[in-house]
């Protein structure tokens, strides 16, 4: 299985985002609280779960993110990898990826989104 997990960065925090949209069986939608739990509960949980792969899906550039990846992947024998929330598309189907920005428009933490998220994020629906 392919763990999906929505991520964004502000004020140098990062945010993992919970979302509940049904998708394809291979994949699973993951979330982190990245407030209260360290990048070693991270990899505990990775290890855990027995992901096939993990990705971090950037709502925005994200220096952090990829560093983070970088690390997990070499603590963990998954493959980690950090992809842009226009590349998700290569992995969703159309439909799962607009019920998903559906819910993030409507999402608790949206407004913590900033501006340029929000235009990327819903330029093409």
């Amino acid at each position: 299985m392919i763990g999906l997990n929505f991520v964004f960065e502000k004020e140098e925090l990062l945010y993992s985002l919970k979302l509940s949209t049904q998708i394809d069986k291979k994949y699973s939608l993951d979330y982190f609280d990245f407030d209260t739990q360290n990048f070693d509960d991270l990899i505990d949980y990775l290890e855990f779960l027995e992901f096939d792969q993990y990705i971090f899906v950037a709502l925005a550039e994200n220096d952090r993110l990829n560093r983070l990846a970088n690390y997990l992947q070499e603590q963990l024998d998954m493959e980690i990898k950090v992809v842009n929330i226009e590349s998700v598309d290569d992995y969703l189907e159309s439909q799962n990826l607009q019920e998903i920005k559906s819910e993030l428009k409507n999402h608790d933490m949206y407004p913590e989104l900033s501006n340029q998220v929000r235009k990327k994020l819903f330029a093409h629906s």
